[in-house]
């Protein structure tokens, strides 16, 4: 589980990832990310290939972050 979280998250205390800096820093991103999108006005800007791929690398944070707290 460790490496799927990277390569230095056994370096923070504890030896993981925070579920809420987890669920934080996945939520920011995502909704940083679709409000950008919502609101370009030409949706070509971003391509769909980037905007899906960073969608499923933050909700895996999220996903993380939550099953922590429930661990």
């Amino acid at each position: 589980m460790t490496i799927l979280q990277g390569p230095v998250s056994s370096a923070t205390r504890g030896g993981t990832l925070g579920p809420w800096f987890s669920i934080a820093i996945g939520s920011f991103v995502l909704l940083t990310l679709w409000i950008r999108y919502a609101k370009s006005e030409e949706k070509a800007e971003i391509p769909r290939g980037n905007l899906v791929g960073i969608t499923v690398i933050c909700l895996v944070f999220i996903v993380f972050g939550v099953w922590e707290l429930f661990r």
